[in-house]
């Protein structure tokens, strides 16, 4: 099978969450403009040894999704993409890395804000930023057609809108989520 080479033609979605141990799961699903899965990548739980947990204090969460699990699940994709879309704030501190712009989703409310900030109906960008340590400074908030979400303060609303109302048509951007999520949970029961 040749890899698709038109980034524009590609979503990645990225998601992590926390095991009842206290380590986290990565998932990275790439789809094409009907949805369709074109890659699933990832992790086994990845926990902190106690040097890490001692030293990294309050921003480990940040560390082990955003400078562990993120990274590896990106390299090992095959098929470039046009943007991330993820529904976690403490892979926030990744963008940076990446070569196409990371959406964080604000709405439906993500489960990571939720979790953190429990009883905030609208977290404001600084509360959400703290989560995924991260400075307000970097981000800004933005609506299309309805969705809110974040992104680096460098990249253009409107080339990010442009890059995702293909995908709007026949996606609804939150749903990946719910697959990355039953996907990894499924690959757990056979390790």
């Amino acid at each position: 099978m040749s890899t698709p080479s038109d980034p524009s033609e590609y979503l990645g979605f990225l998601s992590v969450s926390e095991t009842s141990s206290r380590g986290f799961l990565g998932g990275f699903l790439i789809l094409n403009r009907s949805g369709h899965p074109i890659e699933f990548h990832c992790t086994v739980p990845v926990h902190a040894n106690r040097a890490q947990e001692i030293l990294y204090g309050e921003t480990l969460g940040s560390f082990l999704c955003a400078q562990q699990i993120a990274p590896s699940l990106y390299k090992h994709k095959k098929t470039s993409v046009a943007a991330v879309i993820t529904d976690a704030p403490l892979l926030l501190s990744f963008a940076p890395a990446l070569d196409v712009p990371l959406i964080l989703l604000l709405d439906p409310m993500p489960a990571g804000i939720r979790t953190a900030l429990p009883g905030v109906i609208s977290p404001r960008l600084d509360e959400i930023c703290a989560i995924g340590r991260t400075d307000p400074a970097l981000w800004q908030e933005s609506e299309d057609e309805g969705i809110r979400y974040m992104l680096r303060a460098e990249n253009s609303k409107p080339s990010v809108s442009q890059k995702l109302r293909p995908f709007r048509k026949l996606i609804d951007l939150t749903e990946p989520f719910d697959r990355i999520y039953l996907a990894v949970k499924e690959s757990q029961k056979g390790a």
